[in-house]
């Protein structure tokens, strides 16, 4: 009896030993000391259900390490603590099976591309007394609203309207979102690079008059994207800024377009027509009207046409690059001729104006030598009549 006794707690022991403890118990991170505190990355690639401690090495833990999680492609759920102040650069990169997040009401800093390659992410909230940010259904965005930070890459909406306060789209915004199909910028004046990238089920865009760049590959991979409007104000449009866009067929009239990046077009094998402006001053390498063969070469897209004045930037490049065009004089060039037509009528009337006063002159002067000269034949036979 004494024996079986003793081997109870023994078995017991030996459970506990087997049985795996809760994440933060089997020290599966690493600590950076900082003047504010520790800085934690979590080093168990597997982890599923994670807890980050308050404390961590006998310190506060106040910081997510950029790339502190990134990689962890088994993390499902993940706790904050309210210690926490700053959430690192890429802090959640490719965690690609966490489906929800909550930012706690201590958190300030955000750093770029927390959530990249999250592709199973539907929600990020963020407590209400937090002071920075705010989630608005289910987007994180600044307090104010002013900025939309990270749309989530497996949020089920279709449609999705931008809230009138927001004037700024940040960098890699919506990257990665496979549902989205349309959106209503509303008020948006500005977007960051990439912003759009593998948005993989998006249609349709209407860009607001405020936006003037299409920085990076803004629409790259949007291989269900068809059409862009709006693009009346816009001046740059970015490398690889539609790179892949095999369905797109209209992007509207860049009237006022300056600048198209290297590959911004390439792949957009169902663009046939292009309208550009006298305007524009530089396109980049395989800018406009390729794509690439099955061997992996560059090619010329077939029966694809440009649209641009003669003389323009596009003429020029269409004609070293072999693409079929049509040129028409600038809108100005009647104004320019007809001004430059009346200028040449004013001074070949002026001219003939002056040639007939010079003739008259010229005349006048002939006559009043003539009259002198009768005057004086006059003189010399009155004067020789007196003498006979």
């Amino acid at each position: 009896m004494r024996r079986s006794f003793f081997a109870l707690p023994a078995a017991a022991a030996l459970a506990a030993c087997i049985l795996p403890l809760p994440a933060f118990a089997q020290q599966s991170w690493e600590i950076t000391v900082q003047d504010s505190g520790a800085e934690i990355a979590w080093t168990d690639a597997d982890a599923v259900d994670v807890q980050i401690p308050a404390q961590a090495d006998g310190q506060e833990v106040t910081a997510i390490a950029a790339e502190g999680f990134s990689g962890c492609a088994a993390l499902e759920r993940i706790e904050i603590p309210d210690t926490v102040t700053v959430i690192g650069d890429y802090a959640f990169q490719n965690c690609t099976s966490l489906e929800t997040i909550t930012i706690p009401a201590s958190v300030t800093q955000i750093g770029n591309f927390a959530f990249e390659g999250c592709t199973s992410l539907r929600e990020i909230s963020v407590a209400e007394d937090n002071e920075s940010y705010c989630s608005v259904d289910g987007v994180l965005m600044t307090k104010d609203m002013s900025m939309l930070i990270r749309y989530p890459a497996a949020k089920a909406d279709t449609f999705y309207e931008m809230p009138e306060e927001c004037d700024i789209i940040a960098a890699w915004g919506f990257t990665g979102c496979r549902y989205l199909e349309e959106t209503d910028l509303n008020e948006v004046r500005k977007m960051g690079a990439d912003v759009f990238m593998g948005c993989t089920a998006l249609q349709k865009v209407a860009l607001t008059n405020h936006i003037t760049e299409l920085i990076g590959a803004s629409f790259a991979h949007c291989t269900a994207l068809r059409t862009v409007s709006g693009t009346g104000q816009v001046r740059t449009i970015g490398d690889n800024c539609f790179f892949g866009c095999a369905e797109l067929t209209d992007i509207g009239n860049p009237e006022r377009l300056e600048s198209v990046g290297k590959q911004a077009f390439y792949g957009c094998v169902s663009l046939k027509e292009l309208h550009l402006p006298a305007s524009l001053r530089s396109i980049g390498e395989y800018g406009i009207g390729y794509s690439v063969t099955e061997d992996g070469e560059n090619a010329l897209i077939p029966d694809v046409c440009l649209y641009m004045p003669i003389g323009s930037k596009a003429y020029r490049y269409a004609r070293e690059n072999g693409l079929k065009f049509q040129a028409s004089m600038p809108e100005n060039a009647l104004m320019i001729t007809l001004v430059v037509l009346l200028l040449a009528g004013l001074g070949i009337a002026a001219a003939v104006i002056k040639h007939k006063e010079h003739a008259a002159e010229e005349a006048a002067k002939q006559e009043r030598l003539r009259a002198e000269e009768r005057a004086q034949k006059k003189q010399k036979r009155s004067k020789r009549k007196g003498q006979t």
